[in-house]
């Protein structure tokens, strides 16, 4: 198969190479060639003619009374002479003709190997540009591959963040310390609790919370005798020796998690 292709290669070239220096010249070629053989044939003749006037006796052709076929002959002459004149300068021509042709041929020659040798060098720049951009194809596979990952990345640490973020919602919502002391509610899901960050915290499944600064709390008591509808007072003893009365009603609520 290998075989094949290198002769049918070579037997283009050799087609191609004809086309190109034979095929354009063939009938300039021909041209030539007639002329040249009628240029032969003619000289020939001439030759022919003047060796039979030269054979004839000059006494003898007059005693033949010739004169008008000396007269023609040397006409013929004449006209063979000139027309090989004329062959001889059409053949001039030819040749530089030829020459003009062969010159720009060879011109031809030259842009045609300055076309191949440019065609090879972009063929050369195509397959570099492919190969980059088949490198640029694969680097963009794995910057799209590490941008998700990224994203990924992000997304957990945003999910991570946020839950830091409620879990230290939920801690502030606490004592920032330990606590003093706690008392329930007798009439109502309420809690109380002192500690030793200065707050005073009420708890409840319906989501209370309140709080007030002082040195410190060691003891905290609700009041037993409110009704469930009035308002309840909480009351507190502080390290500063004073005691703080709180209305339940005044507390700000929120969630208990």
């Amino acid at each position: 198969m290998e075989s094949s292709s290198w002769r049918e290669s070579i037997l283009d070239q050799i087609q191609r190479r004809n086309k190109q220096q034979f095929s354009a010249f063939e009938d300039l070629i021909s041209a030539h060639n007639r002329l040249f053989d009628s240029h032969a044939a003619l000289r020939q003749e001439n030759e022919k003619l003047r060796s039979e006037r030269l054979a004839l006796p000059r006494g003898s052709i007059e005693s033949q009374g010739a004169p008008e076929r000396i007269s023609i002959l040397e006409s013929k002459l004449l006209a063979q002479q000139e027309e090989l004149t004329e062959l001889l300068r059409k053949r001039g021509e030819n040749a530089q003709l030829v020459v003009d042709l062969n010159k720009k041929l060879q011109e031809k020659a030259d842009q045609l190997k300055a076309a191949e040798d440019s065609n090879a060098e972009q063929g050369a720049i195509i397959i570099t540009l492919k190969l980059e951009l088949k490198s640029l194809v694969s680097k963009k596979a794995e910057l799209e591959n590490l941008n998700q990952l990224i994203r990924d990345e992000h997304t957990a640490l945003q999910l991570a963040y946020s839950h830091l973020e409620d879990k230290l919602r939920k801690t502030q919502d606490a004592h920032e310390g330990e606590v003093s002391a706690v008392k329930w509610s007798p009439v109502d899901r309420v809690v109380a609790t002192g500690g030793a960050d200065r707050k005073i915290r009420l708890w409840d499944t319906s989501k209370i919370d309140r709080s007030q600064f002082t040195r410190g709390v060691f003891l905290v008591a609700l009041d037993r005798l409110a009704s469930r509808h009035a308002r309840r007072h909480q009351g507190a003893e502080l390290y500063d020796f004073r005691r703080r009365e709180f209305e339940s009603v005044e507390v700000r609520k929120e969630n208990l998690q």
